[in-house]
């Protein structure tokens, strides 16, 4: 059996038996120090494992583990640094936070159903979700700033990207945010 498949299958077998934070290493490891190669070796991106990765960002989320939730964050936090300039930007822990107890940012939201799920590289699998509310009814993100509630339809779908980079599996969108 190749080096891969053994790595692949050992992270599969870990996400099964251990849950979500098999696959995220904590902050003093990566999945490739795990396995002796260099960070730049990435397993395999099963739609198993991008979506392991996806519900292991919700989770977080919803149980307020900011720290845990900016780990598997791995986009752009530029709008979390303009609504709060005080915040480091290494402090991803507390720019979560902001975002989710402050800037409007929904992160009690549950993931719904994946619609659909597509291949952007060997590297990169984007869902399209629907979400739902914390009491189990689904999610919709209506009009916004002026908008009339006839001419917008509300937004019932969301595409989150998984990417490998930096040594892991990431999220590459952050949570809706809710003017």
């Amino acid at each position: 059996m190749s080096k891969s498949a053994v790595f692949l299958l050992v992270v599969l077998l870990g996400i099964s038996a251990c849950g979500p934070s098999a696959v995220l290493p904590d902050s003093g490891s990566s999945v490739s120090s795990r396995t002796g190669d260099d960070k730049n070796f990435a397993p395999e991106l099963t739609p198993e494992t991008a979506l392991s990765v996806l519900e292991a960002y919700f989770n977080a989320l919803n149980a307020g583990s900011y720290l845990e939730a900016a780990r598997i964050f791995g986009g752009d936090s530029t709008p979390l640094l303009e609504f709060n300039p005080e915040i480091p930007q290494d402090d991803q822990e507390a720019l979560f936070a902001s975002a989710c107890q402050t800037n409007g940012y929904l992160c009690d939201l549950q993931l719904g159903e994946i619609l659909q799920s597509n291949r952007v590289s060997d590297l990169a699998l984007q869902f399209t979700v629907t979400l739902n509310q914390p009491d189990g009814s689904p999610f919709e993100l209506g009009p916004c700033c002026g908008d009339e509630q006839i001419s917008v339809s509300p937004l019932r779908e969301f595409v989150y990207t998984i990417a490998w980079q930096d040594g892991l599996f990431q999220v590459l969108e952050l949570p809706v945010y809710n003017p």
